[in-house]
């Protein structure tokens, strides 16, 4: 991600936190913590939510990816707002043993 990208957000402030970026590496997602936030890429849109991509992109076995419910996104937005390599701000929500994917709120898009 550029330094020039422009953001966009419901709330201004969620751009004073800190975002990060998880490196591609296997079995990175077992350092993911509820409540960070972290940088996203969204990988497909459904009615229902998003979903993203979080690591790990080109390595099918090893991608870290997860679900964004249309209730966890942004007031007024839905998921037909969002394509394929968008950028998205999320927070770690759920990463039940049940899901299949981790569970994430949206807090930031980039355009």
């Amino acid at each position: 991600m550029s330094d020039t990208q422009h953001t966009t957000t419901t709330d201004a402030a969620e751009l004073n936190h800190e975002y990060t970026r998880l490196p591609n590496e296997p079995g990175i997602e077992q350092t993911m913590a509820y409540g960070t936030r972290y940088w996203a890429q969204v990988n497909g849109t459904q009615p229902y939510g998003v979903f993203v991509t979080l690591a790990n992109f080109a390595d099918r076995d090893n991608e870290v990816c997860g679900f964004i419910h249309e209730t966890a996104l942004p007031p007024l937005r839905t998921p037909d707002e969002y394509v394929p390599r968008d950028e998205v701000g999320v927070m770690l929500v759920d990463k039940n043993e049940q899901h299949e994917r981790p569970r994430f709120e949206m807090v930031a898009h980039l355009t």
